[in-house]
């Protein structure tokens, strides 16, 4: 397929699949405490303040993770393909400001953002790689991206019916290796980066069959002890991996 009829069929499905979404928060505990989890599992591997700093959201989709930013005093500029979702985004919050754009190809110059950062979206992109190169061109300090691993973990829930191959919005689920990013950063002479393994829980099947029905403290109290427990013994071989990449160390100055 042509890759622009791909993007526009990409582009229309997403708007499609958003116009109908609600921005007033209905998770119950459990889901506020996954998708929280994951933001402050970012934020874990940064170790610097956010306030007062321009960071660039690509492929934002939903309000979470720019609201997350926003609240920590960082100027935030969420950005997206759909322009339902970037609508989506501003009446959640106004004073985030919202662009359409192709991941592939920003519009912003070089060393644009402090910061960019993208959570679980570069696999929806036809060519993954050359997001993160789009990334790496328009921040000035790092880059920050969570995506599905290549794991033993991930292999076996593509085999059930857990995980999907190709997504709703007709893109295949592109996988990442710990070893494919350390050599993309040796390509550009980039210092090495931090890679933090951990479970996502956007599986479908659990965050809108399961997760929906165990509210209250105890379900809450119950998962973070299993998810504790498993962890232990998983650890780099769960299904999604956090990646930052700084563009700079003290001997490197590119």
């Amino acid at each position: 397929m042509d890759i622009n009829q791909l993007i526009l069929q990409q582009k229309n499905n997403m708007n499609n699949e958003r116009k109908d979404v609600n921005v007033i928060e209905k998770e119950n505990d459990l889901q506020k405490f996954l998708w929280k989890l994951s933001l402050e599992e970012w934020y874990s591997l940064i170790w610097t303040s956010l306030k007062w700093k321009t960071i660039l959201i690509i492929c934002a989709w939903s309000w979470y993770d720019a609201d997350f930013r926003h609240k920590k005093w960082a100027k935030v500029t969420a950005t997206d393909l759909s322009e339902m979702a970037c609508r989506k985004i501003k009446e959640r919050n106004p004073n985030i400001d919202v662009q359409v754009e192709n991941a592939e190809q920003l519009s912003y110059s070089n060393n644009s953002f402090d910061y960019v950062i993208v959570r679980a979206w570069l696999h929806h992109l036809p060519r993954p790689i050359l997001g993160i190169y789009e990334m790496l061109r328009v921040a000035k300090v790092w880059i920050l991206f969570m995506e599905a691993q290549d794991s033993r973990v991930m292999r076996l829930l593509r085999k059930s019916w857990l995980v999907c191959q190709i997504e709703p919005s007709w893109n295949f689920v592109y996988s990442f290796t710990r070893r494919e990013i350390q050599k993309l950063c040796g390509s550009m002479f980039l210092p090495r980066p931090k890679i933090k393994t951990y479970f996502y829980q956007y599986i479908p099947f659990l965050n809108n069959k399961i997760y929906t029905k165990l509210s209250g403290k105890l379900p809450l109290i119950i998962y973070k002890f299993i998810l504790s427990v498993v962890n232990i013994f998983i650890w780099r071989r769960w299904n999604n991996f956090i990646c930052y990449i700084p563009k700079h160390t003290k001997n490197n100055l590119l």
